[in-house]
């Protein structure tokens, strides 16, 4: 585990500090995650009140244009900077662990580590990968290390379990399924924005051919009991689904949206980052529901942009009869014209 005193971490990033040098970080979050004590606190939204979250923990990366906003206490540390962003992700690089490949098990050990476990010969098997009884491991899949994977548990022909994942009992993995791998973010330099989450998949989930899960950047990205997931599905970091639903095939969801329970996902939609749908929601293909958007339960949308059912209906007759005004319009003119010359 990483330990650094806000004096070192300054001291490395080049960022002035006011306050305690001496505070000591044991890691970063954000603000949508549970803050544990000895963790620095981001507060980057240059519009927020900071004053309910300065009592959290006691080290802070703050907006400088929320300096004026924050009084500072004794024992605390703060870092201001005009692009604390930026910063952040430095200081997650930081943390980061480097995840090398561990020896994976010999085919002898297979049986006395896990027992009534069925593992295909060519499969490749970490240590300190833990699987439930009753579990198969098929031809080429790969678990690496601190893998979790509950009982009776299919995981399909080369398919690939990174970041210390945890997969829930009575799940049925696809082939050629990726679980765990980095997520697609940059900043502004297009350098890689680094990612030391990890995936959770609850019990009874399936998961389709060639989908792709990726890690969390902090936290975990989410797939919630029951859900059913088709082939061929993009499902980016920090994406939190509920349960029981329903995803078919070509969805692409982006990074940190939150999908209630019983939501049905047609084929080929496209999801923008940070949108919110609550409970009990259909979505039909080929809708594209843009960032940062909010929908209430139970409602069915469709169109791009996304607008509920009800919306697209009303504005179907209300073009339809523009449009037969406007041909009505252009028939008198005519008849009008046709006139004048006679």
């Amino acid at each position: 585990m990483k330990i650094y005193t806000v004096e070192k971490l300054s001291a490395i990033l080049g960022i002035p500090y006011i306050g305690d040098g001496s505070v000591k970080v044991l890691g970063v979050s954000p603000l949508q995650l549970e803050v544990e004590e000895g963790m620095l606190l981001y507060l980057g939204d240059r519009n927020m009140d900071v004053a309910p979250y300065l009592n959290k923990t006691n080290c802070f990366l703050i907006n400088e244009k929320l300096k004026d906003k924050v009084s500072i206490e004794k024992g605390k540390a703060y870092f201001f900077h005009e692009k604390a962003e930026g910063c952040f992700y430095k200081i997650l690089d930081l943390f980061k662990e480097e995840e090398l490949p561990s020896e994976p098990l010999s085919k002898n050990e297979y049986a006395q580590a896990y027992p009534g476990v069925s593992i295909a010969f060519s499969a490749v098997i970490e240590k300190d990968v833990k699987i439930g009884f009753g579990s198969v491991i098929a031809s080429g899949a790969y678990l690496s290390r601190k893998t979790i994977i509950g009982s009776g548990t299919k995981i399909g022909v080369n398919s690939v379990i990174l970041s210390g994942a945890e997969i829930g009992s009575h799940c049925v993995i696809g082939s050629c399924v990726v679980i765990g791998g980095e997520g697609f973010g940059y900043d502004e330099k297009l350098r890689k924005k680094p990612h030391l989450g990890s995936v959770l998949i609850e019990d009874g989930v399936e998961i389709g051919n060639n989908t792709c899960i990726d890690r969390a950047m902090l936290g975990v990205t989410k797939i919630g009991k029951n859900t059913k997931i088709d082939n061929l599905v993009q499902i980016a970091h920090n994406v939190e689904i509920g349960e029981s639903c329903l995803i078919v095939s070509q969805v692409g969801i982006a990074g940190s949206c939150h999908i209630g329970s019983r939501v049905t996902i047609l084929g080929q939609v496209g999801i923008g980052d940070h949108v919110r749908l609550e409970d009990d929601i259909k979505i039909y293909p080929r809708t594209a529901i843009f960032s940062n958007s909010h929908f209430k339960k139970g409602v069915n949308l469709i169109d791009a942009p996304a607008k509920t059912t009800d919306e697209a209906r009303e504005d179907f007759w209300a073009e339809r009869n523009m449009l037969k005004e406007y041909k009505e319009k252009l028939r008198k003119e005519k008849e009008n014209k046709n006139k004048e010359t006679l």
